[in-house]
């Protein structure tokens, strides 16, 4: 995908009326999501908890966790922006409302200065133990909160098996207000106070100028509130997608 600066895979899921949305990964995807898109053929769209479900049995073949749990990930995103968009609603009206105006934010920067310059009033700059990235699925998880070995639970929605997975926990994903998920999650979420914006940018480069998504809006003065158009309103242009072939994937399944 060109406008973005990491090679992607998108996850495209079709309704019978004929619409297709997406979610963006960048992993290598094959063989995990040839398995995931048979096993969900003919199922509504609209039934997001039952296709996760089905989604998580479909790979235990390859683990509980991985590449697996990132093709989950990549089209539960996807189904969920295909809701708001039969619905006519933003993702974050699907998950019971906003509970708050918008979203505040704390920053991870390298440049303290710019940071306050561009308004955020809140950083990290150190952290406990915590469980970020969320690669090994939510099994894992449940791992780690048992044996205490974590203070703060911060899956990355686009790894821990996607939105369906983290909605109801008591978490605040990581870098989250950098992606339109994250951005509707934290709307909704009264779980979820606060949300994490990584900044990679260069300093004093606006932030308009680098949106991963196009669609998606920027922090402003330390807050974002996230796009009330349908789904997650991400503006993707099909011709930015180049298709791949999947069929020496599903040979090797069997």
């Amino acid at each position: 995908m060109a406008s973005t600066p990491y090679p992607q895979r998108t996850a495209w899921v079709s309704s019978e009326v004929g619409t297709a949305r997406r979610g963006l990964r960048r992993n290598r995807l094959e063989q995990c999501h040839a398995a995931v898109m048979r096993s969900r053929s003919g199922t509504t769209c609209l039934a997001t908890a039952y296709l996760n479900d089905l989604m998580w049995r479909s790979t235990q073949r390859f683990g509980a966790g991985g590449i697996a749990t990132v093709a989950q990930s990549g089209i539960d995103l996807a189904l969920w922006d295909l809701k708001g968009k039969l619905l006519q609603q933003p993702v974050y009206r699907l998950l019971g409302g906003p509970c708050r105006d918008k979203i505040d934010i704390y920053v991870t920067s390298d440049d303290l200065g710019w940071s306050l310059e561009l308004g955020f009033h809140a950083f990290k700059v150190s952290n406990p133990v915590h469980y970020e990235e969320g690669l090994d699925g939510l099994n894992i998880l449940d791992e780690h909160i048992e044996h205490r070995a974590i203070d703060i639970a911060q899956p990355d929605l686009k790894w821990c098996g996607g939105l369906t997975e983290a909605a109801g926990i008591a978490t605040i994903p990581h870098a989250g207000a950098g992606t339109p998920y994250g951005q509707h999650f934290a709307l909704a979420m009264p779980e979820s106070p606060m949300a994490e914006f990584w900044m990679g940018s260069d300093p004093g480069v606006p932030l308009e100028e680098v949106c991963p998504i196009p669609g998606m809006p920027m922090p402003k003065d330390g807050y974002v509130t996230p796009s009330d158009a349908p789904g997650f309103g991400m503006e993707i242009n099909p011709d930015w997608i180049t298709p791949w072939d999947h069929t020496a994937a599903i040979k090797t399944l069997g």
